[in-house]
C-alpha cells in the first residue's frame, strides 16, 4: 500500500533544505491526502491522523517521531501546489480508467 500512496506523489518537486528533514516529502503528502479523504480539514488534524493512523498505512517506517501541525504548515506555505494538483488529478484519472475497465 505504502509505494503505490507514495507514487502519485512522484515528480513533485521538495522545496525544503534536504539537510533539515526528518520526514520524507511522499510521506508527509499521503497524510495530507489522507487526511483530506477522511474528512479532516487542518493541520492539526494531519498530526492527529500522523499519531493514531500513518503506520497503519506503512508511513515513517524510518522514524519514531510524528511531524507536528507546524511540519505541515510549513511544508504547504513552500509547496508549490500546482504540482500537487496536477498528481492527484492525473492519480484520479488512472484510478478511475482502472475500476472503469472492473
Amino acid at each position: 500500500m505504502r509505494n503505490t500512496l507514495i507514487s502519485i506523489f512522484d515528480g513533485i518537486k521538495d522545496p525544503r533544505k534536504k539537510d533539515r528533514c526528518v520526514y520524507e516529502l511522499g510521506d508527509l503528502l499521503a497524510v495530507a491526502f489522507l487526511s483530506y479523504l477522511s474528512g479532516l480539514e487542518d493541520y492539526a488534524d494531519m498530526a492527529l491522523f500522523s499519531v493514531s493512523r500513518a503506520r497503519e498505512f506503512g508511513l515513517f517506517p524510518y522514524t519514531d517521531r510524528n511531524p507536528s501541525a507546524h511540519t505541515f504548515e510549513r511544508l504547504f506555505s513552500t509547496l508549490r501546489t500546482d504540482f500537487l494538483e496536477k498528481a492527484v488529478i492525473q492519480q484520479g484519472r488512472r484510478i478511475l480508467d482502472v475500476l472503469e475497465e472492473k
